[in-house]
Parts: structure tokens; C-alpha cells; sequence
């Protein structure tokens, strides 16, 4: 039977992928207020090319981050999972920041993240539209580790850490 399943396929397209986040990476924002590590709810994150306009792929913008604990944003572009049963978050490392699956090749030097409030005035705090630039040459790859707890890091790739942004009050 597998002689028969491997005569039908040729071995470089079977071998090709073996995972659902091949070549996927994520970017993982904690945007809070001053001396406050909560994360604020209801914000608009968006990343920026170099030029200071939403990153594209394929001719078509990135979508915008979503919080890891919105069940809605599970069908997101780049999303290839469901959380595992009993699971509130989709990546679990990621905790309940603000997450974006984007290319594992992407090149963000120079790029940078959008955080803005839309949220109506109705809000006690209302926080400054702000422009943080990108420290990562590349997002942390999800292979293999986008349902671990804790994420780990090979040799060559930097310590994961979410981007920490303090807001400010308008």
C-alpha cells in the first residue's frame, strides 16, 4: 500500500511540507498602559513597510493583528489551527497579547508597528495613536512550536520576547 501511495507521488512533493506553518512566522505585540502590564483591549495594530504604509504581500496589506483570545479571528489569513480543546488561546506562548502570522523570509528591518485607538471617548483612557519601530529582522517561526506553552528558540534565532509597547494617554 505505501509502495503504491509513493509510486503516485513523487518524493520531493511529499517530503515538501510538514507542517501547517511552513515558511509562517509570528509577530507578537503586549500593547499596555504606563505602569500597567494589561493588555488594552480594542486596539488597531497594523504593520508598516518602510515607507510608513500598511505591509503587503501578494498586492494585498497584511491583515490587521488580532488578540490571541478572539475565538472570532480564528480564520485570519495565516491561521492553520484551531485552538486544542479547552484552549482559549491560539498560541498559547503568545499569552493574551495581540498576534500576527506573516512570512518567515519577511524582512522587517526598517518596518514598524501602527497602534492606534478607535475606541470612542466613552472609554476612561483613550491612548495616543503611536508609530514603534521594529527591532526583529524576521518574525519568530511557528513550525513545529505554534501550540507550545512556552516558546523555544534554536541556536541561531533570537530569545522570543513579545514587543512591549506603553501607551500614551491622549
Amino acid at each position: 500500500m505505501i509502495l503504491l501511495f509513493l509510486s503516485c507521488c513523487s518524493l520531493p512533493d511529499v517530503m515538501a511540507q510538514h507542517c501547517g506553518y511552513d515558511n509562517a512566522a509570528i509577530l507578537v505585540v503586549r500593547p499596555h498602559a504606563p505602569g500597567d502590564t494589561t493588555v488594552v483591549d480594542g486596539l488597531r495594530i497594523t504593520v508598516l513597510d518602510t515607507n510608513n504604509v500598511p505591509l503587503t504581500y501578494g498586492g494585498r496589506p497584511y491583515p490587521i493583528f488580532f488578540r490571541n483570545t478572539d475565538g472570532k479571528a480564528f480564520n485570519t489569513p495565516g491561521v492553520n489551527h484551531r485552538p486544542q480543546r479547552g484552549q482559549q488561546r491560539l498560541f498559547p506562548f503568545a499569552q493574551d497579547n495581540y498576534v500576527l502570522v506573516i512570512g518567515h523570509h519577511l524582512d522587517l528591518r526598517g518596518c514598524s508597528i501602527l497602534v492606534q485607538d478607535e475606541r470612542s471617548w466613552e472609554h476612561r483612557n483613550v491612548y495616543r495613536q503611536m508609530v514603534v519601530p521594529l527591532t526583529l529582522e524576521r518574525g519568530y517561526p511557528l513550525c513545529d512550536r505554534f501550540d507550545e506553552v512556552f516558546y523555544s528558540t534554536y541556536g541561531d534565532e533570537p530569545s522570543y520576547a513579545p514587543i512591549d509597547i506603553p501607551l500614551r494617554r491622549r
